[in-house]
């Protein structure tokens, strides 16, 4: 008996999935603001230096070159909210809006299609502290950051819906599994809140 040969759909995208705390590096760099994971990995026994990480922020030409290379189709990237809006809110630093419109267009430019996503897990420090996710304040602090992107990006990339973001950390918060896990613990947990964010943002 023949196997029969079974192939990929034409239009299926072979791609990879970044990050951008876990790639970019350059934290302290173009007027980038803190997250809350700049704060949880400078604690001792930490596990990850975002410097340089895999120094994205600077590497992306050679990594988007070597995605042509090898046939790599498509890309997720996350945009860093404090990298656009260093103190999560009100003045917008246009470096960090520059390098993710060069960003982008590399992609397209070595036949990478970008995939983006507004939030992935770094949320503003000065927000974490007043609660996170748990804080219904961040709802309509994310909301502004979503229509603040909507009005500078060009239609040249697929916005992936956060929904997925928000409830794996409301599940990973319950676990006390975000940073930073022994703050996480110390607080009440607000499930509600999150199903509220995640309605509000995917109406933006």
């Amino acid at each position: 008996m023949s196997a029969k040969r079974k192939t990929f759909p034409k239009d299926f995208i072979f791609g990879g999935s970044t990050a951008a705390y876990q790639v970019e590096g350059a934290t302290r760099e173009d007027g980038r603001g803190p997250c809350s994971w700049d704060e949880d990995m400078a604690l001792p026994g930490s596990r990850f230096t975002a410097d340089p990480a895999s120094d994205f922020y600077h590497k992306y030409p050679e990594d988007l070159a070597l995605c042509e290379q090898f046939g790599v189709k498509g890309i997720r990237i996350s945009l860093s909210w404090t990298r656009i809006l260093p103190e999560g809110e009100g003045r917008v630093n246009q470096k960090g809006i520059d390098y993710y419109n060069k960003l982008i267009d590399a992609c397209i430019a070595h036949g990478v299609e970008p995939f983006v996503t507004l939030h992935h897990f770094d949320t503003p420090l000065a927000y974490f502290h007043a609660g996170g996710w748990e804080n219904r304040a961040l709802i309509d602090h994310f909301v502004d950051y979503a229509r603040m992107l909507r009005g500078v990006r060009r239609p040249r990339a697929e916005m992936g819906d956060v929904q997925r973001a928000v409830v794996d950390r409301a599940e990973r918060l319950h676990r006390g599994q975000f940073p930073a896990a022994s703050y996480v613990r110390a607080r009440p947990r607000h499930p509600n809140m999150l199903q509220g964010a995640v309605a509000r943002i995917n109406n933006v």
